[in-house]
Formats: C-alpha cells, sequence, structure tokens
C-alpha cells in the first residue's frame, strides 16, 4: 500500500498561501488550546483565516485547514497534491454531525483552492480517538446514500500520524544492495585477482559519483560499503608489490572518499 508523507512546497506554492499560510499545529491550538496535536512542521492553509478575514465570509463554510502531500514510494515523492482536513476534535458524539453541511464545506474549499494544484480525492476528517470509530461507522452508513462523503475518511488524532507521516520516518531503501556490492567486489580477494578487484572498486566508485548529485543517500550508501571493503584490504597492504601499492595510491587520488 503507497504511504502518504506531507510535501510544503505544495502548499507554499498555491496562491493562497502569502495570506492564509500557517501550520497544522497552529490551526488546531486555536481550537484546542495547547493541545499541540500535529507536528510543528506541517505547514497548511489556514482556510477558516481566509475567510474572515479577506473574503469577510462565514468561516464555517470551509475545512480547516489544507496541506500538501505527496505519495511516497520506493525512496520517491510522486504525485504531489493538496488534502483538505476537517478538525472535529472537539466532538463528543456524531449527534450533531451533518452529510450536507459537511460535504459543503469541501465543496466550497475545493471552489476557493481552484485548479492550480491537484487536490487529494479523499477529504480528512479528524476525531479525538474515543469518538473516531462511532464517526468511521457513521460516515459508512452515510456513504451508502451516494454524494461526496464517500471520498470522507475518519482517523483520530492519534492515527494521523500514521496516515500523513513524514519523509523521516522511512528508512532509505538503497537502489543497490551491500551485499550484492561487496560479493561483486569481493569474489575477486579470495582468488587473488588483482586486477580484477582494483576494476570492481573502480567500478563502484563511478557508479557512486554518479549519485553524488542526483541521489546523495545512494551516494553515501555505496562509498560506506566500498570504503569498508577498502579498508580491509588495505590493511593487507604490506602484502603488495611497489607497482600495487603505487596504483592504491593513484586510485585514492582519483575517489578521495576512498582515503
Amino acid at each position: 500500500m503507497a504511504e502518504w508523507i506531507y510535501n510544503n512546497a505544495v502548499v507554499e506554492g498555491h496562491s493562497l498561501y502569502p495570506v492564509c499560510g500557517s501550520t497544522l499545529n497552529e490551526v488546531s491550538n486555536r481550537d484546542y488550546p495547547n493541545s499541540n496535536y500535529f507536528n510543528p512542521g506541517i505547514k497548511c492553509l489556514d482556510m477558516d483565516t481566509y475567510e474572515s478575514n479577506l473574503r469577510k465570509s462565514q468561516p464555517d463554510r470551509t475545512v480547516d485547514a489544507v496541506i500538501g502531500i505527496s505519495t511516497y514510494e520506493n525512496n520517491r515523492e510522486l504525485n504531489p497534491r493538496l488534502l483538505l482536513i476537517e478538525l472535529r476534535i472537539g466532538y463528543e458524539s456524531v449527534s450533531n454531525l451533518s452529510k450536507t453541511e459537511m460535504e459543503g464545506k469541501v465543496n466550497y474549499t475545493k471552489s476557493l483552492l481552484g485548479s492550480e494544484k491537484e487536490i487529494e480525492k479523499e477529504s480528512l476528517f479528524i476525531f479525538k480517538k474515543k469518538v473516531a470509530s462511532q464517526a468511521e461507522r457513521w460516515f459508512d452508513r452515510q456513504s451508502r446514500t451516494g454524494g461526496l462523503i464517500k471520498n470522507f475518511k475518519v482517523c483520530s488524532v492519534s492515527d494521523f500520524s500514521t496516515i500523513v507521516k513524514s519523509k523521516s520516518d522511512f528508512p532509505y531503501e538503497p537502489i543497490h544492495k551491500a551485499e550484492d556490492i561487496k560479493n561483486d567486489v569481493q569474489q575477486f580477494v579470495g582468488k587473488a585477482e588483482w586486477t580484477g578487484f582494483i576494476k570492481q572498486i573502480k567500478h563502484w566508485c563511478g557508479v557512486a559519483e554518479k549519485y553524488h548529485y542526483k541521489n546523495p543517500s545512494e551516494f553515501k550508501h555505496i562509498i560506506h560499503v566500498i570504503k569498508s571493503i577498502w579498508d580491509e584490504f588495505m590493511q593487507q597492504e604490506n602484502t603488495l608489490s611497489d607497482d600495487e601499492i603505487l596504483e592504491c595510491e593513484i586510485l585514492e587520488d582519483d575517489f578521495e572518499f576512498l582515503k
């Protein structure tokens, strides 16, 4: 299943951001003071502020916030878009929920956002934990009657961070596995094939350098693996001839990360 991460660049690039840019946590703290429910690094469009201060309209006609997200898959951020968020954290039950009201908020907010940025089909409604399961059942029942509500997703405050994550939550998955690199190079060590060993060290140093700027994480990964192989090899340099030692020194000059 594809994961979502927040993407501040998307929301910062929207034309409304200069006039109602904020963070999701600040928007939440306005209604739920000092609660700090959300990652303070998640930027958003504060739609209530936009409506009440700039359009002189009723702020309850919009959802509370709009954040930027991307799909995160195979170390890549894909499909940047906007995600509409409505905070219902103060609700103690589902008795006051209105399908018409919520669909109206989402529709109206989308009309304000326009078409300059793609908008995620699903909209997120956030409740406190003890109400979220009730709300999910209520939304499911209402969705059977048709309408926009079928694309509304419910979650609790505590579950939000498992739905919209930070890129830092994901460990880097190398393109070239360490084991494959080691096997490729070390096959020549056991056979004492000096030429083959040096050739493969050069090869992987070259591969690393190709990633230096376009994928720094892969660059660091490859040089870490190669450096460990190289350091272990150089500990045995007393078995090398003068010509071989000279070739090693030249290689280290060419690829300084080997030193």
